[in-house]
């Protein structure tokens, strides 16, 4: 299909973004520092041969990692807690979806399908097709009856009035979704991933959520991973839905503290004015669903705010997860390499008091995590070599990791219920939970290391490519 002339619209000016916060962080270089010292510290055991100092250090990591998930664990429940409070309904607010779509042919028909079969339509939808090469324009035209005619950047569907084709040249995601954005006129603007089907009910929870807390600047959906029949998908599936499980639990229980910089880049819904003046989407930025978060957490409490996001278990949304193991790793090696990108942008947060449980712990927790790949691969190894030599764990030692192991995996039972509880289309078993407990240390997590060393490697090569 050939587009009219004039279909494809040149760039739309956007407001400038909001600055990012600058000046010296020691913050951020002391716990970078510490973590790299508690690497250090591990390899030199293992290199001398210091069983002794390895016992105290391995023990630290582990207690740890198990009072950081017993306290978001226990900040989730209290988050949901405050959620089932009665409040009355205010206004109802307008709602518009931003779909930014780049040759999204096969996936685009069953998404805008997921949207127009809900209860509770959206004033408006708005396809934001970012140059595509393949047939997506065609089917759209096919399916929808698409008007090149009518006058204005959109082109509306002859079948549905509340839907609508932006057509535009390629320069990416982040500016489709600024155009998007500044094209809508509603009070809420929904991004949702081109290849994100929504389940029954989540647009109309999205509305109720903005509706009974005006207030609130974001709500967070819950993406469910599913991937192709392959074998190689179907492990991959396995994996990543308890991943996404235990997410969802961690963004719930920082969310607790008004602490949270990720929600899902493939369902989430923003309050526009919020939005549209802390300057939209960075298009130079390598994960910009992560870039957005930290920027409206400066903006705002730039202005005497907090930055509100309510995660809400009713936006719950499948999305297309990597189903081959490149496109897994390229995927991973974008999202650790984008977040140190964005963390380092905003390195001036670290330790910051000004910013509260975001500056002194959540942003110290993620700086302390940057050596994770290295602290685990190096302790995973020195442990290893200590047993070949014939050193093992004595009392109390011994006891400390087996009693750290069991309870690592009863929070996780819990995360697991807690998620079964909240999500009610959960489809993981109990059993299913063991299994990737006991695997995913041998197998899913070596994985996502290389992922994060390679994202890692290319942030410092400044190689941003897919």
């Amino acid at each position: 299909m050939v587009l009219p002339t004039g279909a494809v619209l040149p760039l739309i000016p956007q407001p400038p973004r909001a600055p990012r916060p600058k000046g010296v962080s020691p913050g951020f270089s002391f716990f970078l520092g510490l973590s790299i010292l508690l690497f250090l510290s591990l390899i030199g055991a293992a290199l001398s041969g210091q069983f002794r100092l390895f016992l105290p250090l391995t023990a630290l990591i582990l207690v740890w990692e198990t009072g950081s998930i017993l306290a978001i664990f226990s900040a989730a429940g209290w988050s949901l807690r405050q959620n089932r409070r009665p409040r009355l309904p205010g206004k109802r607010p307008t709602l518009a979806v931003l779909i930014p779509a780049w040759n999204e042919a096969p996936a685009l028909p069953r998404t805008l399908a997921s949207l127009l079969n809900q209860d509770d339509q959206p004033e408006r939808i708005i396809v934001a097709d970012d140059g595509s090469t393949d047939q997506s324009l065609a089917v759209l035209e096919a399916e929808y009856g698409l008007d090149f005619s009518a006058p204005g950047p959109l082109a509306p569907s002859r079948r549905y009035p509340h839907l609508f084709l932006l057509a535009k040249g390629h320069s990416g995601k982040a500016d489709s979704l600024n155009q998007a954005v500044s094209l809508s006129q509603e009070d809420i603007v929904m991004v949702l991933d081109a290849d994100t089907r929504l389940y029954p009910g989540a647009l109309a929870a999205v509305r109720r959520a903005f509706a009974e807390a005006p207030h609130l600047h974001a709500v967070a959906g819950v993406p469910i991973p599913a991937c192709e029949g392959t074998a190689w998908g179907r492990v991959a599936q396995f994996f990543q839905r308890y991943e996404y499980l235990r997410g969802f639990v961690w963004y719930l229980g920082w969310n607790q503290f008004q602490a949270l910089t990720i929600i899902s880049g493939a369902c989430s819904a923003f309050c526009r004015s919020t939005l549209l003046a802390a300057g939209g989407y960075d298009p130079n930025s390598w994960t910009e669903d992560c870039e957005v978060i930290f920027r409206l957490q400066t903006y705002l409490r730039g202005q005497g705010q907090r930055f509100r996001v309510k995660v809400e278990p009713g936006f719950v949304a499948q999305t297309e997860a990597p189903h081959r193991l490149g496109d897994f790793l390229r995927q991973r090696r974008r999202w650790f390499g984008g977040f140190l990108e964005t963390l380092v942008q905003y390195r001036a947060l670290v330790g910051n008091r000004r910013y509260g449980v975001l500056g002194v712990a959540y942003l110290v927790h993620a700086t302390l995590a940057i050596m994770t790949p290295f602290i685990l691969l190096g302790g995973s190894l020195a442990g290893i070599g200590f047993l070949l030599r014939g050193y093992f764990f004595p009392p109390p030692w011994g006891l400390i990791f087996l009693c750290a192991w069991g309870f690592n995996f009863l929070l996780s039972l819990g995360r697991f219920w807690f998620y079964r509880a909240q999500i009610k289309r959960c489809e993981q078993s109990g059993w299913g939970l063991l299994i990737d407990y006991c695997l995913a240390p041998w197998v899913y997590t070596p994985l996502m290391m290389t992922a994060q060393v390679w994202g890692y490697w290319s942030y410092f090569r400044r190689r941003k490519n897919w």
